[in-house]
């Protein structure tokens, strides 16, 4: 089942979202946690810097695609996904900030509370992203 060219993709697929998560993850720590941002302008930093290498990943290695990028079939799809990432993101960040506030008093422990919601928001997008990806956008037929 592991061998099907769906499953290498997903594998590889899984790979690059382990580098964008230590990368996104990174930056909202280091932007909430370091730098003070409030938490939705944090979560939208980390999510518009990671997402560039997030695309050049699934492209080039995920699905393995060479050649220019098509604007509209390719980046155009990954950015729109990138967005809804961001906006479930943003809604969970917002929401634990509050509740971290109530919570805690010491930014460090506010910080576990957003980097946990922006995780688990991501989260319940990527089997999505995945779908989406792999079916309507970086298919084997688009040139």
């Amino acid at each position: 089942m592991l061998t099907t060219p769906r499953a290498k993709r997903f594998i590889r697929y899984s790979f690059v979202s382990a580098a964008n998560v230590a990368i996104g993850q990174a930056l909202l720590i280091f932007a909430f946690g370091i730098l003070r941002w409030p938490a939705v302008a944090a979560n939208a930093f980390s999510a518009v810097l990671a997402a560039g290498p997030a695309y050049i990943l699934s492209r080039q290695w995920a699905w393995q695609r060479t050649g220019r990028s098509h604007i509209l079939g390719e980046v155009l799809p990954f950015w729109t996904l990138a967005l809804v990432g961001l906006a479930a993101s943003t809604g969970a960040v917002s929401l634990a900030g509050s509740i971290a506030t109530s919570v805690s008093t010491t930014r460090s422990t506010q910080t576990i509370f957003i980097a946990a919601a922006a995780l688990l928001a991501y989260g319940i997008v990527w089997i999505l992203r995945f779908a989406v990806l792999d079916r309507y956008v970086f298919t084997p037929s688009t040139p």
